[in-house]
C-alpha cells in the first residue's frame, strides 16, 4: 500500500506489508502468423503458482512456478541441406525467484528467472533454456499532494 496516511495513522519510514492479501492473475498472448508454411511457431497453455513471504517489516522473498504444454511446429535446415517440417507436443517450465529489501527512501531487489523448454526434433532432443538475472536499485519519491 503506497499510500497508508490516506487510511490509517501511518509514521514509519516503510510501506505497510498485507500478509494474507491474495490475487488472481491471468492474462493471455495471441499471434498470427503470415507465412507459417515457411516459419517455426508453437501454441500452448501454461498455469503457474506464485507466492511471497514477508520477513519482518522490511524484507520479502517470492517463488513461482508456471509449467506448460502446448503445440510446436518446426521448420528446419540440416547442414547437409535438407530441410523438414516437425509437428509435436512441446513442454515449458517457469521457475522465478526474487527477494527485495525496503529502506526508508530506497529499495533493493533481486530477481531470476529460467525458463525451461524441450521438444524432439528427428532423432533429437531439443532444449531452448532462457536465464536471466536482474538487481533493482529505486529510489522513492513522494509525489503526493499535500493537503
Amino acid at each position: 500500500m503506497a499510500n497508508p496516511r490516506d487510511f490509517i495513522e501511518w509514521d514509519k519510514p516503510h510501506f505497510p506489508q498485507v500478509r494474507d492479501l491474495q490475487i488472481f492473475s491471468s492474462g493471455g498472448n495471441g499471434f498470427y502468423i503470415f507465412n507459417r508454411k515457411k516459419f517455426s511457431y508453437s501454441i500452448g497453455v501454461s498455469l503457474g503458482y506464485q507466492h511471497t513471504f514477508v520477513i519482518g517489516d522490511n524484507f520479502f522473498i517470492n517463488f513461482q512456478l508456471t509449467p506448460g504444454i502446448g503445440f510446436r511446429r518446426l521448420a528446419g535446415k540440416t547442414l547437409d541441406g535438407g530441410s523438414g517440417i516437425v509437428n509435436k507436443a512441446a513442454w515449458q517450465v517457469l521457475g522465478r525467484t526474487a527477494l527485495g529489501y525496503e529502506f526508508e527512501h530506497f529499495y533493493l531487489g533481486a530477481m531470476g528467472s529460467i525458463i525451461l523448454r524441450s521438444f524432439r526434433y528427428k532423432d533429437y532432443e531439443v532444449e531452448l533454456d532462457t536465464e536471466q538475472f536482474r538487481i533493482t536499485i529505486g529510489k522513492r519519491f513522494d509525489v503526493s499532494r499535500k493537503r
